[in-house]
């Protein structure tokens, strides 16, 4: 057990639960407040001494296991390198004005061209081996092919607008080709502890996107930043890169990125809303005093956006490439299955461009029929592969149970209901280009219980339940309840709302609390 950041008050009991380690530390305040503790009989040296044990065993482990294990600083920094090419995402690319040639003259503005923001803060940090800088990338990569120049256009060190450092990037824009404009959050916006209360990027690199676009269009931003941000700036630019934080080799990997020696592949883990309030959890998010509550429940993500049919700036698993890709055809093993059984799904995928590229293919499952509130669909599976120009390949993803299931907290387990499924497959959450159709097959019984106060709805979509409705023993008194198949479209779904307690009034007399109470113990039997 641990405590992180705790008070010395409550260190002592702590121990007592099972505290082994106190992080960060305090400076002897807390060894001394423990001490005290022993010697005044408030803890137990025996339950101290458990506490300890703990921790030198983990010690004592850890040091009898200790390797000596040589590496290759070099080949961890290329590793370092193609995990950041593999995960930065093309959001913009007008006119195809990425990859950009190695000509002309090219502005590169912004602090984090030289100091990139390439990990997060607080526990998360670690010490690089080394840092790629994107200006000293961009330049090696042009070599003297082209003219590189740099303005640093903000400071990273506050938020302040600085008329003339932004004046400085504007005339460099000016006279050059092409401007790569690097902008994202800065340390102090991201952190463990404290949430951001906006998804802004700081005033002063939107103001110096605004000023650079009244003397340039072919602006390509770059994005360093943990997490989703707007953008309402971003018809102003003809490119945008999302590179996150990318790592210690993030700039050789932009540098690789924007020349085209390597065609982008990300995709999006989560949405980009359009703006702030758009977000599922902005009416109850940060909540009242110390309690949060998480009411958005499965609608998460994309699911919201989804249901809600609200458009996002750039939705889930979104991410564009230099090569097009043809999403040709779906097939599955099976039609019918049983949920303990699965189901083989086969996409065949082909690069209709001219250069080899990866492409993340996505796999949805909708519920066409659910009589719970689900999402309308949900990601099952996803595969990464590349393709060369012309090269067309087939993928294979098998689905089981849980690709079809809820979790039913009435069984504790995941329920599969009986009904169709939609197969989605697609470039992204709003993308979908092939689709199939399956009837999966639930193996358990669920034993439903009807009350009063069931809805005729509920009951009518059981066919057990339209049966017993339909019985000769209650047609007569259930009128025109008795008679589902010959109403029309509109009488059902007038009925479908009903309570069963409502049979009585609209009998007219027909149907007795006596044969209600008779018909709903068939229900349930």
């Amino acid at each position: 057990m641990y405590l992180i950041g705790g008070a010395v008050v409550n260190l002592v009991h702590s121990i007592k639960a099972g505290l082994s380690l106190e992080m960060p530390g305090t400076n002897g305040a807390s060894s001394a407040e423990v001490v005290k503790a022993v010697q005044n009989g408030s803890l137990d040296e025996k339950t101290l001494d458990e506490a300890v044990k703990r921790i030198l065993q983990i010690v004592l482990k850890t040091k009898e296991n200790k390797k000596d294990i040589s590496y290759s600083k070099e080949e961890q920094h290329k590793l370092a390198k193609q995990a950041s090419i593999e995960s930065t995402v093309l959001l913009k690319n007008e006119d195809n004005i990425l990859p950009l040639k190695k000509q002309g003259k090219i502005a590169v503005i912004g602090e984090f061209a030289k100091t990139p923001r390439y990990q997060g803060s607080g526990s998360s940090r670690v010490n690089a081996t080394k840092i790629d800088a994107p200006y000293d990338e961009i330049c090696k990569t042009c070599e003297e092919k082209a003219t590189v120049a740099f303005a640093s256009g903000y400071n990273l060190t506050d938020d302040n607008i600085n008329q003339n450092i932004i004046g400085e990037a504007k005339e460099l824009a000016k006279q050059s080709d092409i401007t790569i404009l690097f902008a994202g959050l800065p340390d102090v916006y991201e952190s463990e502890g404290y949430d951001r209360n906006h998804m802004h990027i700081p005033e002063n690199q939107i103001k110096l996107i605004n000023e650079l676009a009244s003397v340039t269009k072919n602006i390509i931003v770059i994005l360093m930043n943990g997490a989703p941000i707007e953008m309402p700036w971003i018809d102003k630019t003809k490119g945008v890169l999302e590179a996150y934080l990318g790592g210690q080799a993030v700039g050789s990997a932009i540098a690789d990125i924007l020349f085209g020696e390597v065609s982008p592949s990300g995709k999006l883990a989560e949405t980009f809303p359009i703006k702030l309030e758009d977000n599922p959890s902005y009416l109850n998010f940060p909540g009242e005093g110390d309690v949060v509550e998480y009411k958005e429940g499965l609608f998460v993500g994309y699911r919201y956006y989804d249901k809600k049919k609200l458009k996002p700036l750039f939705p889930f698993g979104f991410g564009l490439s230099y090569t097009n890709f043809d999403y040709k055809s779906i097939k599955v093993d099976k039609n019918e299955l049983l949920d303990n059984e699965s189901l083989n799904v086969t996409v065949s995928i082909k690069n209709t461009g001219s250069i080899t590229a990866k492409e993340v293919v996505q796999l949805y499952v909708r519920d066409v029929c659910s009589s719970l509130i689900r999402p309308e669909k949900e990601l099952k599976a996803f595969e990464k592969i590349e393709l060369k120009p012309n090269e067309e390949k087939e993928i294979t993803f098998t689905l089981n149970k849980r690709a079809f299931a809820y979790y039913n907290v009435d069984i504790n387990d995941w329920y599969v209901e009986d009904g169709d499924f939609e197969i989605l497959v697609g470039k992204s959450s709003e993308d979908i280009l092939l689709k199939e159709k399956v009837i999966v097959k639930s193996t358990t019984s669920l034993k439903k219980t009807y009350t009063l106060n069931s809805l005729l709805g509920d009951i009518l979509n059981d066919q057990r339940g339209k049966d017993v409705l339909a019985d000769k023993a209650f047609a007569d008194a259930l009128g025109m309840f008795g008679k589902i198949d010959e109403l029309d479209a509109t009488m059902l779904s007038f009925i479908y709302g009903f309570p069963l307690r409502t049979i009585i009034g609209f009998s007219q007399g027909k149907m007795t609390e006596e044969m209600l109470e008779n018909l709903l113990n068939k229900l349930n039997n």
